[in-house]
C-alpha cells in the first residue's frame, strides 16, 4: 500500500509536467511571465516551501519558551 501511495505522489507532478508542455496556450497572456514554461509549476512550490519555511520560523519564535520557564 505504502508503495502505490509514494507512486502516485510521483506520478502527479510527472504528469502535471507533461500538461503543462501539451496543453494549450493562449497566444496572447495578460503577463509576460505567463509565456515561461513551468512558470506556475515551479512558482507553487517555492511559494508552498516559503510558506512552510516561514510558519516554522514563525511558530518557533511563538512557541519558544525559556527552558525555565515554567519553574
Amino acid at each position: 500500500m505504502r508503495r502505490v501511495l509514494w507512486t502516485v505522489l510521483a506520478l502527479i507532478p510527472a504528469a502535471s509536467v507533461v500538461v503543462e508542455f501539451l496543453g494549450s496556450h493562449h497566444a496572447h497572456s495578460h503577463y509576460w511571465f505567463s509565456e515561461i514554461p513551468l512558470f506556475w509549476i515551479l512558482f507553487g512550490f517555492l511559494g508552498g516551501c516559503l510558506l512552510i519555511l516561514g510558519g516554522k520560523k514563525i511558530l518557533a519564535w511563538i512557541v519558544y519558551r525559556r527552558e525555565d520557564y515554567y519553574d
